[in-house]
Protein backbone atom coordinates (compact mmCIF):
# COMPACT_ATOMS: atom_id res chain seq x y z
CA UNK A 1 0.00 0.00 0.00
CA UNK A 2 0.95 3.79 -0.94
CA UNK A 3 0.00 4.77 2.91
CA UNK A 4 3.68 1.98 4.03
CA UNK A 5 6.77 4.58 4.77
CA UNK A 6 8.87 4.47 1.74
CA UNK A 7 11.71 2.58 3.03
CA UNK A 8 9.35 -0.64 3.98
CA UNK A 9 8.06 -0.05 0.17
CA UNK A 10 11.12 -0.45 -1.06
CA UNK A 11 12.09 -3.56 1.07
CA UNK A 12 8.86 -5.19 -0.09
CA UNK A 13 10.13 -4.82 -3.84
CA UNK A 14 13.23 -5.74 -3.48
CA UNK A 15 11.95 -9.35 -0.98
CA UNK A 16 9.54 -10.07 -4.22
CA UNK A 17 12.09 -9.48 -7.11
CA UNK A 18 14.84 -12.06 -5.04
CA UNK A 19 11.78 -14.70 -5.29
CA UNK A 20 11.15 -14.31 -8.72
CA UNK A 21 14.51 -15.01 -9.90
CA UNK A 22 15.27 -17.88 -7.23
CA UNK A 23 12.00 -19.50 -9.01
CA UNK A 24 13.47 -18.84 -12.35
CA UNK A 25 16.61 -20.30 -11.53
CA UNK A 26 15.06 -23.04 -10.02
CA UNK A 27 13.77 -24.25 -13.49
CA UNK A 28 16.18 -23.39 -15.32
CA UNK A 29 18.27 -25.73 -12.97
CA UNK A 30 15.36 -28.90 -13.64
CA UNK A 31 15.90 -28.27 -17.11
CA UNK A 32 19.78 -28.22 -17.04
CA UNK A 33 19.49 -31.38 -15.04
CA UNK A 34 16.59 -33.21 -16.81
CA UNK A 35 18.79 -32.16 -20.37
CA UNK A 36 21.82 -33.79 -18.63
CA UNK A 37 19.89 -36.66 -17.51
CA UNK A 38 18.36 -37.80 -20.61
CA UNK A 39 21.67 -37.07 -22.73
CA UNK A 40 23.42 -40.39 -23.59
CA UNK A 41 27.10 -39.76 -21.39
CA UNK A 42 30.80 -40.89 -23.16
CA UNK A 43 30.48 -43.80 -21.60
CA UNK A 44 27.19 -45.00 -22.87
CA UNK A 45 27.00 -47.48 -25.37
CA UNK A 46 24.23 -46.13 -28.07
CA UNK A 47 22.61 -48.93 -29.78
CA UNK A 48 22.58 -48.43 -33.51
CA UNK A 49 20.73 -50.18 -36.31
CA UNK A 50 22.74 -52.80 -38.11
CA UNK A 51 22.98 -51.75 -41.85
CA UNK A 52 22.35 -54.19 -44.74
CA UNK A 53 24.37 -53.66 -47.95
CA UNK A 54 21.36 -55.22 -49.94
CA UNK A 55 18.44 -53.83 -48.34
CA UNK A 56 16.27 -52.91 -45.49
CA UNK A 57 15.45 -56.07 -43.26
CA UNK A 58 12.12 -56.91 -43.46
CA UNK A 59 10.23 -60.59 -43.40
CA UNK A 60 10.16 -61.41 -47.22
CA UNK A 61 9.44 -65.31 -47.71
CA UNK A 62 5.75 -64.63 -47.94
CA UNK A 63 6.32 -61.10 -50.12
CA UNK A 64 4.70 -61.78 -53.63
CA UNK A 65 6.82 -63.60 -55.67
CA UNK A 66 8.25 -62.45 -59.20
CA UNK A 67 8.08 -64.87 -62.05
CA UNK A 68 11.33 -64.69 -63.89
CA UNK A 69 11.15 -66.68 -67.66
CA UNK A 70 14.44 -67.60 -68.69
CA UNK A 71 16.12 -66.88 -72.72
CA UNK A 72 16.42 -70.51 -72.86
CA UNK A 73 15.05 -73.76 -71.08
CA UNK A 74 17.48 -75.38 -68.88
CA UNK A 75 18.30 -79.22 -69.91
CA UNK A 76 17.28 -81.17 -66.80
CA UNK A 77 20.21 -83.32 -66.88
CA UNK A 78 21.17 -86.05 -63.92
CA UNK A 79 23.69 -88.63 -63.41
CA UNK A 80 21.63 -90.82 -61.13
CA UNK A 81 18.20 -90.21 -62.79
CA UNK A 82 17.02 -87.01 -60.00
CA UNK A 83 13.83 -85.04 -61.57
CA UNK A 84 14.60 -81.52 -61.58
CA UNK A 85 11.38 -80.53 -62.55
CA UNK A 86 9.83 -79.29 -59.36
CA UNK A 87 12.57 -77.31 -58.04
CA UNK A 88 12.54 -75.92 -62.25
CA UNK A 89 8.32 -74.97 -61.79
CA UNK A 90 9.08 -73.39 -58.28
CA UNK A 91 11.48 -71.25 -59.77
CA UNK A 92 9.35 -70.29 -62.86
CA UNK A 93 7.02 -69.14 -60.08
CA UNK A 94 9.81 -67.02 -58.42
CA UNK A 95 8.75 -68.86 -55.28
CA UNK A 96 12.89 -68.95 -54.08
CA UNK A 97 11.73 -70.01 -50.71
CA UNK A 98 10.08 -73.44 -51.77
CA UNK A 99 12.71 -73.72 -54.48
CA UNK A 100 14.88 -73.55 -51.69
CA UNK A 101 13.82 -76.68 -49.54
CA UNK A 102 13.28 -78.64 -52.82
CA UNK A 103 17.04 -77.95 -53.72
CA UNK A 104 18.34 -78.87 -50.32
CA UNK A 105 16.09 -82.17 -50.53
CA UNK A 106 17.81 -82.95 -53.92
CA UNK A 107 21.08 -82.43 -52.64
CA UNK A 108 21.04 -84.67 -50.45
CA UNK A 109 19.33 -87.12 -52.32
CA UNK A 110 22.15 -87.05 -55.36
CA UNK A 111 24.60 -87.37 -52.52
CA UNK A 112 23.84 -91.01 -51.77
CA UNK A 113 21.34 -93.67 -49.14
CA UNK A 114 23.37 -93.02 -46.50
CA UNK A 115 23.17 -88.95 -46.53
CA UNK A 116 18.69 -89.93 -47.13
CA UNK A 117 19.43 -91.93 -44.18
CA UNK A 118 20.89 -89.08 -42.06
CA UNK A 119 18.95 -86.21 -43.63
CA UNK A 120 22.02 -84.35 -44.65
CA UNK A 121 24.92 -84.35 -46.85
CA UNK A 122 28.73 -85.04 -45.04
CA UNK A 123 31.30 -83.20 -47.26
CA UNK A 124 33.16 -86.11 -48.16
CA UNK A 125 30.10 -87.26 -50.30
CA UNK A 126 30.19 -83.82 -51.97
CA UNK A 127 32.85 -85.41 -54.48
CA UNK A 128 30.68 -88.50 -55.48
CA UNK A 129 27.64 -86.09 -56.70
CA UNK A 130 27.81 -86.33 -60.15
CA UNK A 131 28.65 -83.17 -62.08
CA UNK A 132 25.65 -82.95 -64.43
CA UNK A 133 23.33 -82.86 -61.36
CA UNK A 134 25.38 -79.70 -59.57
CA UNK A 135 25.57 -77.51 -62.76
CA UNK A 136 21.19 -78.44 -63.22
CA UNK A 137 20.63 -77.41 -59.98
CA UNK A 138 23.15 -74.48 -60.38
CA UNK A 139 21.65 -73.29 -63.80
CA UNK A 140 18.26 -73.17 -62.94
CA UNK A 141 18.75 -70.79 -60.18
CA UNK A 142 20.87 -68.98 -62.79
CA UNK A 143 18.35 -68.84 -65.23
CA UNK A 144 15.29 -67.84 -62.84
CA UNK A 145 17.40 -65.44 -60.90
CA UNK A 146 18.89 -63.19 -63.98
CA UNK A 147 22.08 -64.51 -62.48
CA UNK A 148 21.76 -63.53 -59.37
CA UNK A 149 21.55 -67.22 -57.42
CA UNK A 150 23.73 -70.17 -57.77
CA UNK A 151 26.22 -72.39 -56.45
CA UNK A 152 28.68 -70.63 -59.57
CA UNK A 153 27.65 -66.98 -58.41
CA UNK A 154 28.44 -68.13 -54.53
CA UNK A 155 32.24 -69.33 -55.50
CA UNK A 156 32.62 -65.97 -57.75
CA UNK A 157 31.83 -63.85 -54.51
CA UNK A 158 33.93 -66.35 -52.25
CA UNK A 159 37.35 -66.29 -54.95
CA UNK A 160 36.79 -62.76 -54.82
CA UNK A 161 37.07 -62.60 -51.47
CA UNK A 162 39.95 -64.37 -51.01
CA UNK A 163 38.01 -67.52 -49.67
CA UNK A 164 37.65 -65.64 -46.78
CA UNK A 165 34.29 -66.95 -44.81
CA UNK A 166 33.74 -63.95 -42.80
CA UNK A 167 33.78 -61.51 -45.42
CA UNK A 168 31.97 -64.23 -47.81
CA UNK A 169 28.90 -64.42 -45.27
CA UNK A 170 28.89 -60.75 -44.83
CA UNK A 171 29.08 -59.71 -48.55
CA UNK A 172 25.79 -62.76 -49.22
CA UNK A 173 24.00 -61.39 -46.37
CA UNK A 174 23.92 -64.67 -44.74
CA UNK A 175 25.44 -63.02 -41.09
CA UNK A 176 23.48 -59.92 -39.32
CA UNK A 177 24.58 -57.58 -36.97
CA UNK A 178 28.14 -55.94 -35.65
CA UNK A 179 28.81 -59.44 -34.18
CA UNK A 180 27.81 -61.11 -37.74
CA UNK A 181 25.22 -63.48 -36.10
CA UNK A 182 24.09 -66.20 -38.32
CA UNK A 183 20.50 -65.67 -39.45
CA UNK A 184 18.52 -68.24 -38.41
CA UNK A 185 16.17 -70.56 -40.68
CA UNK A 186 13.59 -71.25 -38.41
CA UNK A 187 12.46 -68.16 -38.19
CA UNK A 188 12.54 -67.12 -41.88
CA UNK A 189 15.53 -63.95 -41.23
CA UNK A 190 16.76 -65.10 -44.35
CA UNK A 191 15.65 -63.06 -48.24
CA UNK A 192 13.80 -64.90 -50.63
CA UNK A 193 12.86 -62.05 -53.72
CA UNK A 194 15.10 -61.16 -56.72
CA UNK A 195 14.65 -56.95 -54.78
CA UNK A 196 15.48 -57.46 -51.28
CA UNK A 197 18.25 -60.82 -51.72
CA UNK A 198 21.62 -59.89 -52.06
CA UNK A 199 24.03 -61.63 -54.96
CA UNK A 200 24.63 -65.31 -53.94
CA UNK A 201 22.35 -65.20 -51.17
CA UNK A 202 20.74 -68.30 -52.79
CA UNK A 203 20.94 -71.08 -52.35
CA UNK A 204 21.13 -71.64 -48.45
CA UNK A 205 23.80 -74.05 -47.00
CA UNK A 206 24.14 -74.95 -43.53
CA UNK A 207 27.24 -73.73 -42.30
CA UNK A 208 26.72 -74.65 -38.42
CA UNK A 209 28.75 -77.74 -38.41
CA UNK A 210 31.73 -75.68 -40.44
CA UNK A 211 32.43 -74.63 -44.14
CA UNK A 212 33.43 -77.72 -45.19
CA UNK A 213 30.77 -78.62 -47.08
CA UNK A 214 30.23 -75.61 -48.90
CA UNK A 215 34.01 -75.77 -49.92
CA UNK A 216 33.72 -78.93 -51.08
CA UNK A 217 30.70 -77.58 -52.83
CA UNK A 218 32.91 -74.77 -54.40
CA UNK A 219 35.88 -76.45 -55.13
CA UNK A 220 34.01 -79.42 -57.11
CA UNK A 221 35.01 -80.49 -60.53
CA UNK A 222 32.14 -79.21 -62.13
CA UNK A 223 32.77 -75.61 -61.13
CA UNK A 224 36.38 -75.68 -61.82
CA UNK A 225 35.79 -77.25 -65.12
CA UNK A 226 33.23 -74.81 -65.91
CA UNK A 227 35.23 -71.82 -64.72
CA UNK A 228 38.04 -73.28 -67.24
CA UNK A 229 36.07 -72.91 -69.95
CA UNK A 230 34.68 -69.60 -69.13
CA UNK A 231 38.06 -68.28 -68.91
CA UNK A 232 39.36 -70.17 -72.69
CA UNK A 233 35.94 -68.87 -73.77
CA UNK A 234 36.82 -65.33 -72.93
CA UNK A 235 40.36 -65.19 -73.82
CA UNK A 236 39.42 -66.33 -77.50
CA UNK A 237 36.77 -63.46 -77.72
CA UNK A 238 39.31 -61.27 -75.98
CA UNK A 239 41.52 -62.73 -79.00
CA UNK A 240 39.04 -62.21 -82.03
CA UNK A 241 38.68 -58.69 -80.84
CA UNK A 242 41.90 -57.66 -80.84
CA UNK A 243 42.25 -59.26 -84.74
CA UNK A 244 39.35 -57.22 -85.53
CA UNK A 245 40.43 -54.31 -84.34
CA UNK A 246 43.92 -54.63 -86.26
CA UNK A 247 41.44 -54.69 -89.08
CA UNK A 248 41.11 -50.91 -88.69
Amino acid sequence: PLSLPLSLRRRQHTTAMSARVLTTNKHAHRYALAKRTNAPSRHTTVARRPSRVCAEETTTATAAPKSVKPEQEVELKSGVGFDYAPLRDALAEGDFYKADQIHREALITVAGEEAEERGWVYFTEVRTIPKEDLLTMDNLWSAYSDGKFGFSVQRRIWLKNNKRWEKFYKAIDWVTGENNNYRKWATKEYFYTLDEACEGHLPLTNALRGTNLLEEIMLHPAFEEAAEKAGKKKSSLMGNFGQVKKLF
